[in-house]
């Protein structure tokens, strides 16, 4: 049985995902495959995304993240990928665009931007989570339609539940 995030799913209409998440072959068509999270990821993920769901539940980033996580494939965190991008993983991305590379480390809020710290519930933080090395994601954030190729996962630190 799948985890649900939503505590009244029938009260949450179906967004289109038409932006958010999208994983592109190399031929440019989008794949529609489901992630792969840790058991652990989800445990600490869920409570606080239903809980914003609450507050917000017209918010389309917040429900469409729901049904990626509802539908991910769950295993421990010593089974997953070593490509597999986690909470505290830290990544290079490069803006498919501007060809411009960033680092950032992927966290539970609140973030230290100083760290170059990203919100897994942010457009960016959403979008790269669960995907892997070599992805091309796009997301809308407030200034268009954001295309970025995961470059590499230099490390993961994960401190007794806490990221």
């Amino acid at each position: 049985m799948k985890s649900s995030i939503r505590p009244n799913p029938q009260d949450v209409s179906i967004y289109n995902p038409q932006f958010y998440n999208k994983n592109i072959n190399k031929a440019g068509a989008e794949i529609n495959d489901n992630i792969i999270m840790s058991r652990e990821d989800f445990d600490i993920i869920a409570p606080k995304l239903q809980s914003m769901i609450f507050w917000d539940i017209k918010n389309d980033n917040l429900n469409n993240f729901a049904d990626v996580l509802e539908e991910a494939i769950q295993v421990p965190r010593s089974e997953l990928p070593a490509e597999s991008i986690t909470l505290g993983s830290k990544i290079e991305l490069m803006n498919t665009n501007s060809k411009q590379i960033m680092t950032k480390k992927l966290v539970m809020p609140p973030v230290n931007y100083e760290l170059q710290e990203l919100s897994v519930f942010t457009p960016v933080g959403m979008a790269v989570f669960g995907k892997k090395i070599g992805d091309i994601v796009s997301c809308k954030v407030p200034t268009g339609i954001k295309s970025l190729k995961i470059k590499s996962k230099i490390d993961s630190e994960v401190k007794s539940g806490f990221i």
